[in-house]
Formats: structure tokens, sequence, C-alpha cells
């Protein structure tokens, strides 16, 4: 599959990358570009959605002046000239927010994250923070007795990068870190929340320039304890390997003192420059790959985490390396592509034979002009090239994202100014079968690992697997409901519902896969396949909804909902919203709800206070709550409300729709909050059909 989008030139080397939201995020000039994998159920809505973000107006803030002790000034601000360098998707939302945040360096070697405005699809976002004036304040506040101009700046960022999720027992949100290395060579770790950046850790590793980062994946040494290698890449030196530990008591993560280990061939340090490292966990041996010029290094870390050389690889070029993206088999990974700047992909995967790191003959530059050149079938080329820009992958590998420009052999483009065009281009893993999505799938219901569903290359692939459109394969979403919804009832002890409401064979992600599973095993027709289950969902859901009314009605006409009532009638009204939205009869039916939980008595029981924030689609002005059944605003036009959507009435974030911008009602109460990841990023605008996102 191939996308045509237009992006202004110069790139950035590994430019492009792809958050867990699944959002491509293109650097150029003073402008990000998102490019997002389009969710609404609207059929003339186009597959895919561009932002174009203009972040110039933050580079050209008022001057701020720092006198050193040595009498010096310096002036932190951008310039005219300033362009963006680098940037960096969190891993994760800071705090609790759910919603990736993106890290920035300009060419100027200021450091900022910004956030967005309402949702990760917002043409809009907002400064969260500006690191580098914050750790010049860490400068001025510290201890040291001289502070002068020539150690500052030569502690200018160079290169950032985020630090993968740690996920524990103890947490119920991920930590991760941003990572900065720079012209001092040393590497800052800082941690970042909402309200305020942290500087956790300032460590000298180098005595030249640091210019790339990579983490290892989390791993876990003990009870409470768990660590991660970051790999240090100099200008002109070598690479150093810092082990990062981190102790957990009370949720509360505390670093522990880091080391620092060399790199040594044959008992001398291992010297040769990099320009670029990443790090494959194969079972349970970690593998760092370092890429160079004309060659690739390979390590390997034993049990003490001490790196032992193991082979180079040699490639087939001598050109510099523009990207490389880890090849996932499912979720883990089996090896990695580099790419060139003049087209060649190369891949290298383990060998099945001796698990060592081997490059294989593939025909992914093939493949990748083959689609091209179907593209440009329209234009007098009479040949051409692929440059690429970015290569980016995501666990579970069923695609392979490249942003690359077609490069004509007479060089005509670059006659004109005009801006240069890029392609965005979808590349299928090779072997793809439905039983390896199967048993993708299979590891993502029954396993903990975790990345969004709202991911692009795993709605793609899901498409695939049930030979349908994106928008039909929806239901399958359902595993990330029980999921999270098993998960916090899991520990609840269950006094006012009966169990079996919890035992329901559609109220457990392991059964519900397992009816999926045998029907495999029995070689059903994939339509066969969803038609059954989406009946079965179907059927149960009008089953419950009449049964279990009587039932709530009959324990909840005195008092408020238990937390454990409203989380099992919002997993049911998640699954109406996501599968069902135009099935009358299921609307029909939970009118009785409606009735039952959203009376006038029922809503001003402890004095709860609506917070109104809907607005009319006419004339934009505010829509007062007084009645459950119809809006109405103050120039008189009438809105009527959904049945379903006023569930989410009953949740304390606000929800903003990506398309419409319509905003639901919420109660100021958090006390009475429903569990916000049941009504999330899949529930759906009753109005126009885009996703509802949190007000955070």
């Amino acid at each position: 599959m191939i996308k045509n989008v237009k992006i202004g030139l110069p790139f950035t080397l590994n430019s492009c990358k792809l958050s867990k939201d699944g959002i491509i995020g293109i650097a150029c000039g003073t402008r990000v570009q998102l490019i997002s994998w389009n969710t609404s159920f609207q059929s003339q809505k186009k597959d895919f959605q561009v932002q174009d973000i203009d972040l110039s107006s933050y580079f050209e803030l008022q001057e701020n002046t720092y006198i050193f002790h040595d009498k010096k000034h310096f002036y932190l601000s951008e310039s005219s000239d300033t362009f963006i360098k680098e940037i960096d998707w969190s891993p994760t939302g800071v705090s609790e927010s759910k919603n990736c945040v993106l890290a920035i360096l300009t060419s100027k070697h200021v450091v900022y994250i910004f956030k967005p405005y309402k949702n990760p699809y917002s043409n809009k976002w907002v400064l969260l923070h500006n690191i580098s004036k914050i750790a010049i304040k860490y400068l001025f506040n510290s201890s040291k007795p001289n502070t002068n101009i020539t150690n500052f700046l030569r502690s200018r960022a160079r290169c950032i990068l985020w630090s993968p999720t740690l996920y524990t027992q103890e947490r119920k949100w991920g930590k991760c870190y941003l990572g900065i290395g720079n012209e001092y060579g040393e590497i800052e770790l800082w941690s970042i929340s909402s309200d305020e950046a942290i500087l956790s850790l300032k460590l000298k590793v180098l005595e030249t320039w640091v210019t790339k980062l990579s983490f290892s994946p989390w791993m876990q040494e003990s009870v409470n304890t768990y660590c991660t290698l970051l790999s240090v890449s100099g200008e002109s030196g070598p690479t150093r390997i810092i082990k990062l530990s981190v102790s957990i008591n009370n949720e509360n993560v505390y670093l522990i003192s880091p080391s620092i280990k060399k790199l040594y061939i044959d008992n001398n340090e291992f010297e040769t420059p990099s320009n670029n490292s990443l790090w494959l966990l194969q079972s349970t041996i970690l593998y760092l790959i370092l890429i160079h010029v004309e060659r690739i290094s390979v390590f390997q870390c034993s049990a003490t985490f001490d790196p032992i050389f193991i082979k180079y690889l040699h490639t087939e070029t001598f050109l510099q390396a523009s990207g490389t993206s880890i090849i996932y088999n499912g979720i883990d990974p089996i090896g990695f592509l580099v790419a060139y700047h003049n087209g060649l992909i190369q891949t290298f995967t383990f060998s099945k034979l001796s698990n060592e790191i081997e490059p294989i003959t593939n025909n992914i530059t093939l493949k990748l002009k083959g689609q091209l050149s179907d593209y440009i079938q329209t234009n007098n080329f009479s040949g051409f090239d692929i440059r690429i820009y970015g290569l980016s992958s995501f666990p579970p590998f069923l695609y392979q994202i490249f942003i690359c420009e077609i490069i004509p052999s007479d060089e005509i483009r670059y006659i004109t100014n005009r801006q240069a065009e890029a392609n965005l281009v979808f590349l299928e893993s090779s072997n793809i079968s439905n039983e390896k999505i199967l048993e993708v799938v299979e590891q993502y219901a029954i396993s903990n690992t975790r990345f969004s569903t709202t991911c692009m290359l795993w709605d793609i692939g899901l498409s695939k697997f049930f030979s349908t459109s994106y928008k039909e394969i929806n239901f399958l979403k359902c595993f990330d409901h029980l999921k999270k919804f098993n998960k916090e009832i899991s520990n609840e002890t269950c006094q006012t519902i009966p169990d079996k409401l919890f035992n329901s064979e559609f109220l457990n992600s392991q059964r519900l896969l397992n009816s999926i599973i045998n029907m495999f095993k029995m070689k059903k027709d994939l339509e066969i396949i969803y038609h059954t289950i989406i009946s079965n969902l179907q059927s149960h859901l009008i089953i419950t909804i009449l049964s279990e009314s009587n039932y709530f009605h009959q324990h909840t006409s005195c008092s408020l909902l238990t937390s454990k009532e409203r989380k099992l009638i919002m997993l049911y009204c998640s699954f109406v919203i996501n599968y069902f939205p135009n099935d009358d009869l299921l609307l029909n039916l939970l009118k009785v709800w409606k009735k039952h939980f959203l009376s006038s008595e029922l809503l001003q029981i402890h004095d709860w206070e609506i917070n109104t924030e809907e607005y009319c689609n006419i004339c934009k002005s505010n829509i007062p709550f007084k009645n459950v059944e119809f809006g109405t605003c103050e120039k008189k036009h009438t809105w009527p409300r959904c049945s379903i959507t006023l569930f989410t009435l009953m949740d304390a974030s606000p929800k903003t729709c990506q398309n419409c911008s319509r905003k639901c009602i919420s109660f100021s109460n958090r006390d009475h909050s429903f569990v916000s990841k049941l009504i999330d990023a899949c529930d759906i605008c009753f109005y126009c059909g885009g996703r509802w996102y949190s007000k955070i």
C-alpha cells in the first residue's frame, strides 16, 4: 500500500517516528507533520489525515539573559533560521495522561516537550516544558562555586531519546525518562510529568560530543529492582554502555548509582564511531547493534551485563545509514533493517541454526521500488532512484513504514523550487499469513504486552486478518476492553452484583479468544468467524441488558451505583457504542437503563454538580444541561441526546470528538468517575462518527 503526502525539504535524518497512538511524526523546518490513520466510520473520509503543525512561534519567544560568574552574558533564544533537528515520541503518556508527548531538539540545541491540546490528532499542540530553560536553572542553583559560560556552552544538547516504558505490578501507569546527550560528553535523564520536569541524572560519559543514544528494554533484576542498558555514542570516539537501575518502593521510582562499561575487542577499547545503534532482545540474550559507515558491529551482553564482541557484519554499500528499524515476528524482535541514502535496504535476522545474526538476501528494495514504480506510471521518468528519509515498525510486525522520495534519473525535479513530494509506503512483512496474525492476536490477548490498539499497523494487519475493511474489525478491540476490565475488577470483592455477571464467556478475554482459535482450527471461513462473533456478542448484550436492568433497578433505587456496577454498565455501553452504533434494538433496550440510572432524582443524589461543556453545532453557543432527552442552546437550537452518549455523563473526564469538536458533559465529582479506560479512544461520537478523547 502506498500513500502520497507532501513534505517540505530539507528533511532530517531519521525524521520518521511512529508513536504508540499510531501517529507518524515528520520534522520539516519549523513544522512537524502528523500523519494518522483515519478511524471515522464515515465512508467519505480519507484513509489518512494529515496535520501540519507550525511550531515557529515557540522558537521566537522573548530572549532570556543569563550572567555567569565570569561576567559573560548569554542569550537563550531561537533565531529566524532555527529548524527542528530531531523529534521523538514518549512511549507512554506522562503521569496519568494517556496521550504521548513529543520531544523536539532544535538546531540551536534547545529541547522542548509538546503535548496535544485536546487529543493526539489535534491540530493544536502546546508547550509542556522547555527543558533547556530548566537545565539553566539547575546550573545556577548548583553548589559549584564557579559557573562559567564555557562549561555551559559545552553542555548544549546534541541528541534526544525517550527510554522504553517501565511497567511493574506496583505501578498502574508506565514510567519513562527523556535522555539527552550534550557536547560536553554528558548524558541527562529527565523525569517528565504534566506539572514538572525533574533532572534525575547527569553523568559524564565521553570526552567528545554525544551524538547517539539507544536504550535496551527494561529487565527485572530482583523483586523491586529493574535495569536498562543505555548505549552512548560519541561524534569521533567510542561507544560506552551505562547500566541504569531503578528501585521501586510504594510506586516511587528511585535511580540507583549507574555504572559505565567500555567496549573491548581483543583487550583493546573499541573506538570506531557509530552512526546509529539499537538493542535486540532474543530470548534472554541481549544484543547491541552498532551501525558504522561501512560495517555493523555486534556485541552480546552477558548475565552480568558486560558487553562481549561477537562479530562484524559487512554491508553492501559505504554510504552512511539513514535509518534502522527492528523487525518483529509477532511481538518478539527477530532482526533489523538498515536503510541507506541510495535506497538500498538490507535485512539482518537471527539464524535458526546458530541463533546468530546473519545478513539475508531479500527483495525489500525491489518491492519498494515496485510499489513506487506503479505509482509514477503517469510520469514521464525514464528511470528513478529512491531516497529513504525514515523507516519505522511497531509490534506486532505486520507492515514496515517508509518515508521516501522519488529521484528521477535526470534530476528534473530540482530545477523548480516547488515543495518536494515524498511518499508514505506501507510494505507488508514477508511470509505473513492468517495463522501468523492469529498467533499475534493470541499473544496479545493473553500477555501483558502493552501496545496501543489504535496503532495503524495493528489496524491494517487485523483488516487483512479478517479480509475486510478496518471499519469492520473494530469488534476485535473488545480484547482490549476485556483485558483492562478484567484487570480492574480482579482484586475487588463482589458485594452487590452476583459473580455470574462476570463469568460470561464474553466477559472473559481468554474464553472469547479461545472461541476464535477453535473456529480457526476448524478452518472456518473468515467471514463466518466475523459474523459468528458479532452475532453472539449481540445476543449476549440483548439478554444481559434485559435481565440485568431489573436487577440493577432493584439494588440501586435508594443508593448510588457501586464502582463495580458502573464499570459493568460502561463495559456494555462501550460494546454497543463500538460494535452496534446503528442497532435500533440495542439502542431502545438501553433506554431502559437510561430510565433507571439517569433519572432526575438519581442525578441529584449527593449534589452531583454537572459541568456543561456541550456546544451547538450551528451557532457554537453553550448548551446548558437541563434535560436528559435533548439539549437547547441559548439561541434555541435543539439537539437530541443519544441514550448511549448520556452514559458518559457519569465519567469525570470530559470527552472531545476529534472530528466535530463536540464535547460530552461530565460530573465534577471525580470520586464517582467510571474507569476512563473503558470509554477512551474506542468510543464513537454519535453526531459525526469520530472518536472521543479525554480532555487531558
